[in-house]
């Protein structure tokens, strides 16, 4: 059946639009204007460079402190070391939290739908985060390649989001490509290097990479300044404002992403 809205519909049902939901990371929240229900947005980066700790820092600021209600899933690690890792970040000072963690290890779509449906109704979650795509299983199916997988998977978030008005947070791997292109400007990340799948790109609404120079053992810039924890966040697309790129600090003691003070945001 067709969805068809007019002009003036539309337009009035803008004003009844949510209002988007602040990362706590102000410089995100600078870039893309937050959250949006309804959306999806990719998060990549190549592995060892910090996905899992990006969402677990993103799922912290929104959770447990900004109240607003979370569901992590996790198909690759256990709820009890992701916590063991969020009281890290938070030196054991751990209150009151709306975040729900699901960590089924054979984690397919109807698994996500029906934790999303769960969770939405027991809890009213607004953020969900997906850690990771690569990691969800896909029944097989004769002449799909894993690229029509995750087409297939990217297209279903993307209905549920619009259905559910949510916000889904999807962390994506990088093709190992990018760590052969010469010179350190060949290692900043972008949209081709998303793994698997055009789609990928096509369908969020919001694409961002995690880039650290110090994962390459890079700890000066050619001026001579420290780059030792700094994280460089790249908006490489954005349907909502503009792309560009951020600073933020990257703790390795605690293992966590948080604000830089040096940030003009």
């Amino acid at each position: 059946m067709a969805n068809i809205s007019s002009f003036e519909e539309i337009v009035s049902s803008l004003s009844d639009s949510p209002t988007p939901i602040s990362t706590g990371f102000r410089c995100i929240d600078h870039l893309t204007g937050g959250l949006h229900v309804g959306s999806v947005i990719t998060i990549g980066a190549r592995s060892g460079m910090g996905k899992t700790s990006f969402a677990l820092s993103l799922v912290t600021s929104l959770a447990i402190k900004g109240n607003v209600p979370c569901l992590y899933l996790s198909a690759a690690h256990s709820s009890t070391m992701l916590v063991s890792r969020i009281k890290t970040m938070l030196c054991n000072e751990v209150g009151e939290s709306h975040l729900y963690i699901d960590d089924t290890i054979d984690m397919d779509f109807a698994v996500v739908e029906q934790s999303v449906l769960e969770a939405q109704e027991k809890y009213n979650v607004k953020v969900v985060i997906i850690d990771t795509l690569q990691c969800l299983r896909v029944p097989f199916i004769e002449g799909n390649s894993r690229q029509d997988q995750i087409t297939d998977i990217m297209f279903s978030l993307k209905s549920m989001a619009r259905r559910l008005n949510i916000c889904i947070v999807v962390m994506s791997e990088l093709n190992r490509n990018i760590d052969k292109r010469d010179g350190l400007d060949g290692k900043i990340p972008q949209l081709p290097d998303l793994r698997d799948s055009g789609s990928i790109e096509i369908v969020s609404d919001v694409v961002v990479f995690i880039h650290r120079y110090d994962y390459y053992n890079v700890l000066v810039d050619e001026l001579g300044n420290d780059l030792g924890g700094k994280a460089e966040i790249i908006v490489a697309k954005n349907n909502f404002a503009k792309i560009g790129k951020c600073e933020m600090v990257y703790d390795s003691n605690r293992v966590c992403f948080m604000n830089s003070a040096f940030s003009p945001f």
